[in-house]
């Protein structure tokens, strides 16, 4: 597993520990916490990509070694547990905007397990996959 992927599981672990204080009082500091390492899980993961760190079996499987450095940003997005992690990312962030601005708790309830379900997919789709094997890539568009 990348380290991306502990960083990820821990942001989720931390969600849902926040999940079970909405039946409380919800931690605004842990909320706020576990956005900002799910945000440094998906920057990590855009990282990889920018360098091409062929360790890690998405970049290998959509770059290539010489590719510019923009295609490389956009294709951090390009496989299936990269959208999946990305969309985690977006209900992380739409979850700390709806809080702050006084949202329902059902509605951060309901948010908040959808993206635990989003997590789990990303992590059954092996986004966090690492290759023991060196390579340049199999690029955008593998034959």
């Amino acid at each position: 597993m990348y380290w991306v992927g502990v960083l990820f599981g821990l942001s989720l672990l931390l969600y849902g520990v926040y999940l079970v204080t909405t039946f409380r009082k919800p931690l605004r500091i842990l909320l706020v916490v576990s956005t900002i390492v799910l945000a440094a899980s998906w920057a990590g993961y855009v990282y990889a990509f920018v360098i091409q760190d062929f360790s890690l079996l998405e970049v290998a499987k959509n770059t290539y070694a010489g590719m510019e450095w923009w295609l490389r940003l956009a294709a951090s997005w390009s496989g299936t547990g990269s959208s999946l992690l990305l969309f985690s990312l977006f209900i992380g962030l739409f979850i700390a905007a709806a809080y702050f601005s006084g949202a329902n708790v059902n509605a951060l309830r309901i948010s908040t397990i959808l993206l635990l379900l989003v997590g789990a997919s990303t992590y059954l789709y092996g986004t966090f996959d690492t290759l023991s094997v060196p390579t340049v890539g199999a690029g955008l568009n593998p034959f």
